[in-house]
């Protein structure tokens, strides 16, 4: 899909999510993470993936740190 609106990227997600496929998405986005550790990436764009099993990953495209 190229730039769906926010219900049919949802509807897509979810069926991604069910059948446990791998997801990919370019989203413009904040992050939120707490675990062993915080931390917070504010609004852009980003690459997010979505394992079958779960894991989350989420990736910016430079300023890496």
């Amino acid at each position: 899909m190229i730039s769906p609106n926010l219900d049919e990227a949802r509807a897509e997600l979810v069926i991604g999510l069910e059948a446990r496929k791998l997801v990919v998405m370019v989203a413009s986005c904040s992050v939120e993470y707490s675990g062993r550790t915080g931390s917070h990436l504010g609004e852009g764009e980003r690459l997010v993936i979505v394992k079958g099993d779960g894991c989350i990953l989420v990736h910016r495209g430079r300023d890496y740190q």
